[in-house]
């Protein structure tokens, strides 16, 4: 017969315990009792969906600060579905973002404060609608910034300020709506502030937002008891849509320790009356403190003066600087100064001849010369000198480091580093040469009458939107062009195309013959043969031992093949591709990108695979 077994009553009772245990313990879920914010005077700053000159500021909330739930643990945060359609520009894709703005609640002295909290950029594989409660785990991050937070910066409803500005000073760049996450780093304590959230709850919730809670995501309105009002996060991303310096074709010049940056941008409006005959000189010592060749001179306004000295610098309203003075003053200051350098000097350069130069790279300026065509004849009103900062030849766009403007700081194509303000009355915060505005204009080609042939021209730099170009009239005339001088006409168009280029390059190291002959610098070369049919050999050289990688990429950005990951020795190499994917799949004919990175350098070079 079968004998029945008793479970002594302790039993059941150490059961119970044990469920109620891991329950409480973070493993079941609990609907959450949010916090109100008691009242204050509030002032907070104005946001809009949609910016000039393309930024763009992504929220979802109405900027009344009413929640907090305080109770968060290392892991726990907040996921925002962002979509950057909501930016509505005709075009989104690729989108850059560039600050993130939150509140996190005020310092009470049961929360533990400096916090450490994470920003993650988290793909979504589906649509907003389809995202199911409580399944979605977060998944690994494309992008990731850490940030430690002081006490002193938490949201007090008795002076609210303004809400965190969080810099993202890397290409944190989207192709796609993403997660947002707001996810606390530290230590495992519990008891980390939360961050506050609006009155706004469309209830229920459309998914915007997501609670981060035990490694999965919990919708919003499902996270909070039903008789609370629950709110939104106010968390928010500003951005470019069409980012220009998301696009993986750009070389931009190297990052060095005394340009953290790549090319400075210092600004020729900080020398008076001087100043609108100085974007010359600052132009070259933008390229000298990049060569880091000058360090006795420490402060960007005194090299300029020097520049401006050995260049013979007309500052007078219809001066400025000769070509020729810039190659003859170049050529004393190496001698003056014992540097092992020298400079090429190129009339009417094509853009493939400085787009090459500056993925070597070299330091490159560029004479830009203003004409109209004023009465059916060509005329020259004046002439701007610039710095090369990068070149994406694929496509024709170059990158300047624009001693007169910082169109990119305000929004229009081009990079900011690190992501800061548009600085009107400030014309030496660029002295830092950390801080940069890469101004980036496509490039086409024009026949003015005087020049045999075409020009290249910086379509967009002469937009007509942009009259601070008449301020250079009469400015930078070399000899021969005086006979086309004109006033500016405001009822005409400008054409701004490049005349004069002068390179400054390392000059070639002697080695004996017995000596075995290493690179001199790092170098990605041309594939051969390109187009390609089975196969395409790259070359490239190290001039030292350093990490490398080289990563093939298609033309929407994606990786398709990693040909090199791990350490080199300095010399030539040479590697094939067989124009097939890491799974060993033929991929299709079309344009493709190869990228090298040794240590700080990047260079990319384009290719076509031909079926």
């Amino acid at each position: 017969m079968n004998k029945r077994v008793t479970v002594p009553a302790w039993i059941t009772l150490l059961f119970l315990w044990f469920v109620l245990l891991i329950a409480s313990s973070g493993y079941g879920f609990e609907r959450q009792q949010p916090v109100r914010i008691s009242p204050g005077p509030v002032s907070y700053p104005s946001f809009s969906p949609k910016g000039d000159f393309g930024f763009c500021t992504i929220q979802y909330d109405d900027g009344s600060a009413t929640f907090y739930f305080p109770w968060l643990e290392a892991g726990d945060g907040m996921a925002i579905y962002i979509d950057p359609e909501f930016c509505g520009f005709d075009s989104t894709y690729p989108f850059k973002l560039t600050n993130v703005h939150l509140y996190l609640d005020g310092p009470g002295s049961s929360f533990t404060w400096p916090v450490e909290i994470k920003v993650n950029i988290v793909s979504v594989d589906t649509t907003e609608d389809t995202l199911n409660p409580g399944t979605i785990r977060p998944g690994l991050p494309s992008h990731s910034k850490t940030f430690t937070i002081p006490m002193d910066s938490a949201f007090n409803s008795d002076d609210p300020g303004d809400p965190l500005n969080l810099y993202l000073d890397t290409n944190f760049c989207v192709t796609s709506p993403f997660f947002l996450e707001i996810v606390y780093s530290g230590g495992t304590e519990p008891l980390y502030p939360g961050v506050v959230m609006s009155d706004v709850t469309d209830c229920p919730d459309t998914n915007d937002n997501w609670v981060r809670w035990n490694n999965s995501y919990v919708e919003w309105y499902d996270f909070w008891v039903p008789w609370a009002t629950p709110g939104r996060a106010i968390i928010r991303v500003t951005g470019y849509p069409q980012a220009i310096d998301c696009n993986i074709c750009w070389d931009w010049m190297a990052k060095t320790t005394k340009a953290p940056s790549g090319m400075p941008d210092f600004d020729q409006h900080q020398f008076g009356s001087d100043s609108m005959a100085m974007c010359g000189p600052t132009s070259l010592a933008n390229c000298m403190v990049w060569l880091d060749v000058i360090p006795s001179i420490a402060n960007p306004d005194s090299l300029i003066r020097l520049l401006s000295f050995y260049f013979h610098t007309d500052p007078s309203a219809a001066g400025g600087t000769l070509v020729d003075s810039v190659k003859a003053g170049l050529d004393s200051l190496f001698a003056d100064y014992g540097l092992d350098l020298y400079s090429i000097q190129l009339e009417n350069p094509t853009f493939s001849e400085v787009a090459d130069s500056v993925a070597k790279p070299a330091s490159v300026i560029l004479l830009v010369g203003l004409w109209q065509n004023i009465g059916a004849t060509w005329h020259r009103i004046g002439g701007h000198y610039v710095s090369a900062a990068g070149a994406c030849e694929s496509n024709l766009w170059m990158g300047v480091s624009d001693p007169a403007v910082d169109n990119a700081e305000s929004g229009a194509r081009g990079r900011v580093l690190p992501t800061h303000d548009p600085h009107p009355d400030d014309d030496t915060l660029h002295n830092a040469a950390g801080f940069v505005s890469h101004d980036a204009y496509v490039s086409d080609f024009l026949s003015v009458e005087p020049y045999a042939g075409t020009l290249w021209r910086l379509k967009g730099f002469d937009d007509d939107s942009l009259p601070w170009l008449s301020q250079f009239e009469g400015l930078n005339f070399q000899p021969d062009q005086e006979q086309y001088a004109h006033a500016y006409d405001p009822a005409e168009s400008l054409y701004a195309v490049v005349e004069y280029a002068v390179m400054i390059l390392e000059k070639p190291t002697l080695v004996r013959e017995d000596e075995e002959i290493l690179p001199t610098r790092f170098e990605l070369l041309q594939s051969y043969p390109n187009p390609f049919n089975n196969q395409t050999v790259i070359k490239y050289s190290l001039f030292k031992r350093t990490e490398v990688s080289l990563v093939i990429y298609n033309v929407l950005g994606q990786k398709v093949r990693t040909l090199v990951n791990n350490e080199r020795q300095s010399g030539d190499v040479s590697v094939t591709w067989d124009g097939k994917d890491e799974s060993g799949k033929d991929l299709s004919s079309g344009i493709y990108f190869y990228q090298l990175r040794a240590g700080q350098f990047t260079q990319t070079r384009r290719m076509v695979l031909l079926k």
